[in-house]
C-alpha cells in the first residue's frame, strides 16, 4: 500500500509497523556515546570500560559521518536480526552501495563513480543534484573515500569491541525493554491513531517530504532502543520512514518533555522584548518592592502597557506576585527560571 505525507490517518495506521533490532540498538548508543554534548554521561561510561584510546578512535572515525548517524542507515534497511550476521552484511556491501549509505542515501547509487576517491566523489556532489533538495550543495568531509578498506577495518574493530563489552550479553533485559515500549506504543495507536503518535514521538506535524519525491511511502517503522543522544533519530527515503526512539519514554514522560519545550519558547518570547526587560531589571533589584503603578511611573510607561507585559511575563514564569494589603499587587523575579534558562535552550536547539 502506499501513502503521501497528506493521506489520511486510517491509511497512514494501515503501513504503521514497530519491531526491535539489537543492531539498531547497539549502532544508536555508539552514536550516542560519540555525542559528547548531549550523552555526556553515557560518554564517560563508555570510556571507563573501554578506555580513552577506544574514545579517541571513536570520535575520529565518526566525526565525518555526522557524529555516526551515516553508519545507523546502514542497518536501517538491514532485516538479521544478530550483529554478526549485520558485521557480515557490512563487509559484503559493494564499495559503490557502501558509499550510498554513507552520504545519506541522498544520491542517486548509479550517480557514485565506480573508482571511488575524494576527488572522484567532490566532482560527483559538484555536478549532481541531490534527491532531497535539489538546490542544496550538501558539505561533506570526503577524506575517507580515499581508503575505505581502512574504513571498514577500523568500523568492525570499534563495533565488534563495543558489542563485546555491552552487548553479547544482557540482549534479554533489552527484549523486555523494548517490549515493553512496543506494546505501550501500540496501544497509543489502536486509541489515538498513527498520526497522534507520529507526533507524540517526533514532536512533528506532518511526514517528512518523500525521497526520491517520486516514490510514496509504504511503511512507517518504530524502533525502540535502550541508548540514543536524543529523544528519537528519523531515517527516511525509498518508500521507508524508520524512528529510532528512547524506550524509556512513556507517554507522560514526551508530554512533559514537550511541556517544558514549549515553557521555554513561551519564556524567550517574554524576554524578547525591551519593555519587559526593563521590567525584570527593576523587579530584580529587590522582591516585591514595586507594583504596577510604581512601574508604569519609573518606566514612563501607560498602566495598560504594563499590565501586559506583566501578564507575559507571569504567563512565561518570569516573576511571582504577592499582596500584602490585598489590594495592590508587588513583584519579584523568579531567578530560578534564567538560571536553567542556558540549558533548557541549549537542549531546544539541539533536540531535532
Amino acid at each position: 500500500m502506499n501513502i503521501s505525507p497528506d493521506s489520511l490517518k486510517q491509511d497512514l495506521t494501515a503501513i504503521t509497523r514497530f519491531r526491535f533490532s539489537i543492531v539498531l540498538d547497539m549502532l544508536s548508543s555508539l552514536q550516542a556515546a560519540a555525542d559528547l554534548e548531549r550523552s555526556l554521561e553515557w560518554t564517560r561510561t563508555v570510556e571507563a570500560d573501554l578506555g580513552s584510546e577506544f574514545m579517541n578512535r571513536l570520535q575520529d572515525l565518526y566525526a565525518p559521518f555526522h557524529g555516526g548517524c551515516d553508519f545507523v542507515e546502514i542497518a536501517v534497511n538491514f532485516d538479521g536480526d544478530t550483529l554478526d550476521a549485520f558485521f557480515d552484511h557490512f563487509q559484503s556491501l559493494s564499495d559503490r552501495r557502501l558509499v550510498f549509505y554513507l552520504l545519506g542515501q541522498i544520491y542517486p547509487e548509479e550517480a557514485i563513480p565506480e573508482d571511488i576517491s575524494s576527488i572522484a566523489l567532490r566532482g560527483m556532489l559538484d555536478s549532481t543534484p541531490n534527491q532531497l533538495d535539489p538546490d542544496l550543495h550538501v558539505q561533506f568531509q570526503l577524506d575517507w573515500a580515499d581508503d575505505l578498506p581502512h574504513l571498514r577495518r577500523e568500523c568492525l574493530l570499534i563495533w565488534r569491541e563495543y558489542a563485546d563489552a555491552f552487548y553479547r550479553e544482557g540482549v534479554d533485559t533489552l527484549r523486555s525493554c523494548w517490549s515493553e515500549s512496543i506494546a505501550e506504543n501500540r496501544r497509543i495507536l489502536d486509541e489515538k491513531g498513527a498520526m497522534e503518535l507520529f507526533h507524540l514521538i517526533t514532536g512533528l506535524e506532518s511526514l517528512p517530504l518523500k525521497l526520491p519525491r517520486t516514490m510514496p511511502y509504504e511503511l512507517v517503522e518504530y524502533v525502540p532502543v535502550t541508548r540514543i543522544s536524543r529523544p528519537y533519530s528519523m531515517y527516511y527515503g525509498y518508500g521507508r520512514i524508520t524512528i529510532l526512539f528512547d524506550c524509556s519514554l512513556n507517554e507522560s514522560r514526551i508530554q512533559e518533555l514537550n511541556q517544558k519545550r514549549d515553557d521555554t519558547i513561551r519564556l524567550l518570547k517574554a524576554l524578547a522584548e525591551e519593555s519587559r526587560l526593563k521590567i525584570l531589571k527593576l523587579i530584580g533589584v529587590a522582591d516585591y518592592k514595586y507594583n504596577g503603578r510604581q512601574l508604569a511611573q519609573r518606566l514612563d510607561l501607560s498602566s495598560s502597557v504594563v499590565s501586559r507585559n506583566l501578564k507575559q511575563l507571569k504567563e512565561a514564569g518570569l516573576i511571582s506576585e504577592q499582596s500584602p494589603d490585598r489590594r495592590n499587587i508587588y513583584y519579584a523575579l523568579n531567578r530560578r527560571a534564567l538560571e536553567g534558562l542556558s540549558s533548557e535552550l541549549l537542549s531546544l536547539i539541539l533536540e531535532v
